[in-house]
């Protein structure tokens, strides 16, 4: 019985740990100065050379050298269902990046959660995917 009642007391303890770093990790924030003045290439579930570089209000993205589009964004911490164009540039730290492509409308916006943000890693995970988007300093 009491190897038993140990077992189950180790296992809740596990339980605990793995809770506890699941809620650390979606706490993340990744700060604008993080982001700026780097290429970002993502180096996981892609057979392309995808960069991402981030300016004060605008991520210009580049896949396999060709420019494809720029997005205006802005960080926060919650998660805004319709892009607010006034936030673009002003918040300098969030849990989330808030994005949508220059000619798009409002409400075509992406929301990524930021899962890492620290040395030469960004990993991302857009709120509508499981998967996670894995960048480093290129």
């Amino acid at each position: 019985m009491k190897k038993l009642n140990k077992i189950i007391q180790i296992t809740i303890l596990l339980l605990l740990m793995v809770n506890t770093v699941n809620v650390q990790a979606q706490n993340a924030q990744v700060e604008q100065s993080f982001l700026l003045n780097k290429k970002w290439l993502m180096y996981e579930k892609t057979d392309h050379k995808v960069i991402c570089e981030y300016s004060q209000k605008i991520i210009k993205h580049h896949v396999d050298s060709l420019f494809i589009g720029n997005e205006y964004y802005y960080l926060s911490d919650n998660i805004d269902t319709i892009f607010d164009m006034s936030k673009v540039g002003k918040y300098k730290k969030g849990k989330y990046i808030i994005s949508k492509v220059v000619t798009a409308k409002n409400d075509n916006l992406v929301v990524l959660e930021v899962i890492k943000a620290e040395g030469n890693e960004l990993i991302l995970r857009n709120i509508k995917q499981t998967w996670l988007l894995k960048y480093k300093v290129y």
